[in-house]
């Protein structure tokens, strides 16, 4: 290996550890090699007196220090030097003291009188190792060899970029997974001496091509220099690899704008963890000693969104715990499994919103129109069967705020209806705990004549009314529009048996029985017959429940027996 080509391999470390950790040694070590390969490349000029092409070396160590090939626990400044790629590297300059530690050299632009031997303009401040890196440059001095080197990996400055570069990930990783494969085929096509303008430079071209049009995508893989692996399968799992990290990145753009998958972010940044570490086994395996710049992007995001979102993910975050090929045999199979949950969320969310769109508007319908009144509320009643308790519960808010307004429209329920009886239900219990949330009935100033009829009847008498929860307000009103001596609220829930009716029903001063006709089941044809047993008319009562609509329906029903009605 020249002594240039490893400058570049010791450069595309230094570059690649720089993004993770400062103060990781691996990063230290791979510093001291540049700083060593930039002194080979670029020797100090030997002191007065010495000839030009024999430096001395211990001038040399002294001034650069000698590079370690150890890590090192040492502060993040040592080491760094800084040199002119266009430094004239046989000038003769003064003879240079050793010192104990090394110093950083600042940049020198070179003049007639310092090239002639002249003193060293003055010392600009000492660089930091981090800035070193950063105003390094390489390639500026026209060398045609240099002029190869692969671009610098850019990496995003923030988690606000990395989440807006999450589209732009998916399809860098696609390319990335395609020239994996070409990378591997391409080696196996030189070793059969295939035609390479037909057989391998289109190809080429084209990669290289796409590769352009991508923001930020950079096939390490098909450089000229990138590794020469012994075994070309491990291009499939670097391919396999990258694969899986479209997959990831794609479910968390799906969890992460979908509020009903929300709930998955926490494993499918648990599958990301592992998958960018997996990715970086690949890059290890295949022999590239840099990082690729998506596996560090998706590493940075899951960093800051776990920090800030208060999540800790165990394992694969740490650059120790590796996802070696044992541990991720099934995790293509996994990402799977959570996308399918995913996409169920999604669906359900769905249907969700559509059946409670479908109650929405059928309820308003009603509530403004008389016209096919029953249609709708069987739609309505069918909707809610879906929904509950399957998707929401009972007591949903929205769901009761739009069906009070029309509570009085449902009928007799069918036993099957199980969803839609336990909405009913809950929201007569919700009416008795809150009496104010009673809708109010259109009550006219004067009653109608039906219910002057009533109270001169029933007048010092009681009524027993057979429904869900007692409502007090609704239970004061009626006994005050019939003067009636009580009104007694049996709360006794649907599919109650016959017996426990008896005692209200036998009572000598309850003249008429009023049934709820949502609340009764098959069971109750048999009370018509226990009423007239007893002589007491039973009504039904289908909707509404202020005085007009109650002396109404008796009087429909009950008028003849009540002696209000003529035969």
């Amino acid at each position: 290996m020249s002594d240039k080509t490893e400058l570049l391999h010791h450069l595309n470390v230094v570059l690649s550890r720089a993004v993770t950790l400062l103060d990781d040694p691996e990063f230290r070590l791979g510093l001291k090699n540049l700083a060593h390969s930039v002194l080979q490349l670029f020797p100090p000029d030997p002191p007065a007196g010495t000839p030009a092409g024999n430096p001395d070396p211990l001038a040399a160590a002294a001034q650069y220090g000698s590079p370690s090939t150890e890590p090192q626990e040492h502060d993040s400044q040592d080491s760094a030097v800084w040199i002119s790629p266009n430094e004239d590297q046989h000038r003769v300059q003064p003879t240079v003291q050793p010192t104990v530690q090394p110093t950083v050299q600042p940049t020198v632009t070179p003049t007639p009188e310092r090239a002639g031997g002249g003193p060293p303009s003055p010392a600009e401040p000492t660089l930091s190792a981090a800035e070193a890196v950063r105003r390094l440059t390489l390639g500026r001095s026209g060398n045609s060899e240099l002029s190869t080197t692969p671009a610098p990996v850019v990496y995003p400055q923030s988690s606000h970029d990395a989440l807006d570069e999450l589209g732009l990930i998916r399809q860098r990783c696609q390319l990335k997974a395609e020239a994996a494969r070409w990378a591997a085929e391409r080696r196996r096509r030189l070793q059969r001496h295939s035609n390479y303008a037909e057989d391998i430079a289109p190809i080429d071209q084209d990669l290289i091509q796409r590769a352009k049009a991508l923001e930020g995508c950079y096939l390490w893989t098909n450089n000229p220099q990138a590794p020469e692996p012994s075994d070309l399968s491990t291009y499939e799992m670097l391919a396999e690899a990258f694969e899986r990290m479209d997959l990831i990145v794609g479910l968390l753009e799906t969890v992460l704008t979908e509020a009903n998958a929300l709930p998955h972010l926490r494993d499918a940044m648990f599958l990301a963890a592992e998958v960018q570490s997996a990715l970086r086994y690949a890059c290890q395996a295949i022999g590239y000693e840099g990082m690729d710049s998506d596996q560090v992007t998706l590493f940075r995001w899951l960093r800051e969104q776990t920090n800030e979102r208060g999540i800790f993910i165990a394992r694969f975050m740490v650059y120790k715990d590796v996802a070696t090929p044992e541990i991720t045999a099934d995790l293509s199979q996994r990402i799977a499994d959570l996308e399918v949950k995913v996409r169920g969320a999604i669906q359900h969310n769905k249907e969700y919103g559509r059946l409670l769109a479908k109650v929405r508007f059928e309820a308003k319908r009603l509530e403004e129109e008389t016209d096919g009144a029953s249609a709708r509320v069987h739609k309505i009643l069918e909707a809610l069967d879906e929904l509950v308790p399957a998707m929401i519960p009972p007591s949903h808010v929205e769901l009761r705020g739009l069906l009070l307004p029309v509570l009085d429209h449902f009928l007799e329920l069918e036993d099957s209806r199980q969803g839609s009886a336990l909405v009913l239900r809950e929201i007569d219990a919700f009416l008795a705990r809150n009496p104010e949330q009673v809708p109010q009935q259109p009550e006219s100033a004067d009653f109608s004549e039906a219910v002057s009829q009533l109270r001169s009847r029933l007048s010092g008498q009681s009524m027993l009314v057979i429904c869900g929860e007692r409502r007090p307000m609704q239970q004061a009103a009626i006994r005050a529009a019939f003067d009636l001596k009580d009104v007694i609220w049996e709360t006794i829930p649907p599919h109650t048996p016959l017996p426990e009716f008896l005692p209200a029903i036998s009572r000598p001063d309850v003249a008429v029985v009023l049934l709820a006709i949502r609340w009764s089941s098959h069971q109750y044809t048999e009370l018509a017959r226990v009423c007239k047993q007893f002589g007491k008319p039973l009504v039904r009562l289908p909707a509404g429940n202020n005085a007009n609509q109650i002396a109404h329906r008796i009087l429909a029903q009950a008028g003849k027996r009540l002696a209000l009605v003529e035969s």
